[in-house]
């Protein structure tokens, strides 16, 4: 009697524990997890400004002018503390002397996350976006309501 009460402990147990097992939803993730790491980016489009000449088709290039090409290029690095660090790295050769001159500009701000739309706030200034992950792929764009009407987009690559 004893042995089979001991048997129905472990079995209601163990049915106990694999109930608990499989009742968490893998959906139940933290959306900010998906968002932390490193991103390199790989495109900054702004379109449809007011101004036609603050339209850039692509920021993370590199062009000649003047006889000398510029390249450039950044990463977004996000932590699970809602800190966004931005790094921008420009390289300009001189062409005919094949000297080059590279630049690191940093900046953090911070973000918080609501559904699908992320929010980067820096020096009181806040923006919010719409964002989607798409494999390892990260893209933000908002929505033209700025003051000068631009259209912005931001992707970049998970490390």
């Amino acid at each position: 009697m004893k042995n089979s009460i001991q048997l129905t402990r472990i079995i209601l147990v163990l049915f106990i524990s694999t109930a608990f097992l499989f009742s968490c939803d893998p959906d139940d993730t933290n959306p900010i997890d998906e968002l932390v790491g490193t991103w390199d980016v790989t495109n900054i489009t702004t379109v449809n400004c007011t101004d036609p000449d603050d339209n850039e088709p692509n920021l993370i290039t590199c062009f000649t002018e003047f006889g000398f090409e510029i390249c450039g290029s950044a990463t977004l690095v996000i932590d699970a503390d809602g800190n966004l660090t931005t790094n921008f790295v420009s390289t300009i050769t001189e062409l005919s002397t094949n000297l080059s001159q590279t630049e690191t500009e940093s900046e953090t701000s911070t973000f918080t996350v609501d559904g699908n739309r992320i929010t980067i706030c820096s020096d009181g200034d806040c923006e919010t976006a719409i964002y989607a992950i798409t494999g390892n792929t990260l893209t933000l764009s908002n929505d033209g309501s700025t003051s000068d009407g631009c259209q912005s987009t931001i992707s970049g690559v998970k490390r």
